[in-house]
């Protein structure tokens, strides 16, 4: 009986050992599993708020728009570039592909065109010569000759780009309400997707000519073309994110987000789906083609990211530019969120020595002989020889180099979770020894009264 009453307060003894050294350290494992994976690397504040930030293609320039009367324009590094001051707020920026204008909004009806490099002004024009339509949304074309612009009570207005200045093509109404966004489809300029507060979705032509549109269950506030083949066109409204077949508006996937708060901006790049809110989060999403997985969020803003043009994503980089109404510029590196997709290179066909060797081998035989019935012959089987090698090397060779690529993907997952737990410090290991010596002795004081 003595000695079962021994065993159970040795056995509690460990228990309470246990419990203590796991207190200890499951404070420092639940810290680093909470770190953050985004980095800040600069913000700026432009004393008023920020309602559009555009990145330039080449990644190495950024503007910046909103209620500060001004266009400013800085680089990857946050140092400002130029700048231009005006009497009304500024929004609704978009840069041409070439990297040489940037179009923008000026006050409720202007559109400026400036020189990237200098910051002058080269042409303006106006979308309030016969009614006042206050514009909404821009965006240039994949190849830089047309400009479209969304403006209020459902109009779109189309101007085509002439190198320093733009022509008026024609304004259609398109909508029940306003067109809070527009984009180009990647690649072709005939095609235009429009989002309206009328809950629709739109597709264009450049004559005017609605392709298709859909329906959605609230105002739509931000559309994006993915830039792969399939070209689907995601799509956010207050809670909900779509994702919607290109050619002919099919709605392929819908999801209501869980969250509380108003969306409001979307960027697409590869896989990734990043989404921002009326409360300054970011949410980003892995999309497999036929879903999407939650993978990532953090609070990126102080206050509210605007409508449209809030997010712009720098593909070179991993960088995330954001606008907000707290008055800052914020420029975050994702790189350890956002594994974009690069193409390996395709080397390695060391195989192709060998089998040469063995061809030559086999011509120095058929050489032999002199005759010219033979050399008609020798010809042609070493055509066929030399052919029938080559093609069956390529095949096996493009399989092996499918192979490793896997293998290499697996391992710096591998790698990357093993990386994770913290190493515990040397006072933990101090505190761990006391905690079992103070244990032990314990035990042994228990035993020697029992």
């Amino acid at each position: 009986m003595r000695q079962c009453k021994n065993c159970s307060r040795m056995v509690l003894s460990v228990v309470i050992v246990i419990s203590l050294l796991l207190v200890s350290i499951i404070p420092q494992i639940v810290e680093v599993r909470s770190e953050g994976k985004h980095k800040l690397i600069w913000k700026k504040n432009l004393d008023g708020e920020v309602w559009g930030v555009c990145w330039s293609p080449d990644g190495e320039r950024i503007v910046a728009v909103g209620d500060f009367n001004k266009v400013v324009v800085f680089d990857r590094e946050g140092n400002k570039i130029w700048e231009n001051k005006l009497g009304y707020y500024t929004d609704d920026s978009s840069i041409s592909p070439d990297r040489k204008y940037l179009a923008v909004q000026v006050g409720p009806y202007d559109l400026y065109f400036y020189d990237m490099e200098t910051g002058e002004v080269t042409y303006k024009t106006n979308t309030s010569k016969k009614e006042l339509h206050v514009i909404c949304s821009t965006c240039w074309s994949s190849s830089g000759g047309y400009i479209a612009v969304g403006c209020d009570w459902g109009y779109l207005y189309l101007y085509r780009w002439l190198g320093e200045k733009a022509t008026h093509e024609w304004t259609k109404k398109m909508a029940e309400d306003c067109i809070y966004c527009v984009c180009f489809w990647p690649g072709r300029d005939d095609r235009i997707a429009i989002g309206s507060l009328d809950d629709h979705v739109y597709l264009v032509d450049l004559d005017g000519n609605v392709l298709w549109k859909t329906k959605l269950d609230s105002d739509v506030l931000d559309v994006y073309f993915a830039p792969d083949e399939d070209c689907n066109v995601a799509v956010i409204t207050k809670s909900s994110l779509y994702i919607l077949r290109a050619d002919s508006g099919k709605v392929v996937f819908k999801d209501k987000l869980t969250t509380e708060h108003i969306l409001t901006s979307i960027v697409l790049y590869d896989r990734y789906i990043m989404v921002s809110d009326d409360r300054g989060i970011i949410y980003i999403y892995e999309w497999d083609g036929e879903k999407i997985e939650p993978i990532y969020k953090f609070q990126a803003t102080e206050e509210a990211i605007p409508f449209g043009y809030g997010l712009s994503f720098n593909p070179k980089y991993n960088l995330l530019a954001v606008a907000s109404w707290d008055c800052h510029v914020y420029v975050y590196d994702l790189s350890e969120v956002v594994k974009t997709t690069s193409t390996p290179a395709k080397m390695t066909t060391i195989t192709l020595i060998s089998t040469k060797t063995t061809i030559y081998t086999a011509k120095e035989t058929i050489t032999v002989t002199k005759t010219k019935t033979l050399i008609q012959v020798e010809t042609i089987t070493l055509r066929e020889t030399v052919t029938k090698p080559y093609t069956i090397t390529k095949v096996r060779t493009l399989t092996a180099t499918v192979t490793k690529q896997i293998l290499v993907t697996i391992r710096s997952i591998i790698t990357s979770i093993i990386e994770t737990p913290p190493k515990i410090s040397n006072e933990a290991l101090i505190a761990f020894m006391v905690i079992i010596v103070i244990g032990l002795a314990i035990s042994l004081t228990i035993r020697k009264r029992g």
